[in-house]
């Protein structure tokens, strides 16, 4: 027999799925670069023995209280309640302000969730901006300086 369950994105609980409470403190906090168009969710886990039933197989959605960018998702395969200590959402846009979002960590079988109320704003990391692959030449009258762009940062 089979059987198919139709979810909207929005909606992510079921009635399979058991919820674990208090799984990250209230300090969890984002970072977004805008140079690289990421935000990094910094985890802080309670270590309530509950939460340790998340599997290594998750899904994450970060839904923030912002029109230009409402849901961010990404599915992690090594996923550690107890050793996975950040989550990094590449962004498709880029926006000015942010002020409030819900983490909700995702299996089958298992979620929870947790409100972000700290926001931070890495404006001046250019370390992935280009490839390790630089060179510099040192002439007797002239330096040389070769770089190749990664295209992670913006002009």
């Amino acid at each position: 027999m089979l059987f198919l369950l139709a979810v909207n994105i929005n909606q992510t609980f079921n009635a399979y799925q058991t919820v674990r409470e208090n799984c990250y403190t209230d300090d969890t906090a984002m970072t977004y670069n805008r140079n690289i168009n990421q935000i990094t969710v910094a985890l802080r886990p309670t270590l309530n023995p509950a939460c340790f039933a998340l599997p290594r197989g998750i899904e994450a959605q970060l839904m923030l209280k912002n029109d230009k960018v409402p849901i961010l998702s990404r599915v992690l395969t090594d996923f550690s309640y107890a050793n996975t200590t950040e989550i990094v959402f590449t962004l498709a846009a880029t926006f000015d302000t942010e002020t409030f979002a819900v983490l909700t960590l995702f299996s089958y079988s298992e979620i929870t969730q947790t409100h972000i109320f700290v926001f931070d704003e890495q404006k001046s990391a250019l370390d992935q901006c280009y490839a390790v692959d630089s060179t510099l030449e040192v002439n007797a009258t002239s330096l040389n300086l070769t770089v190749t762009p990664t295209g992670l940062c913006s002009q």
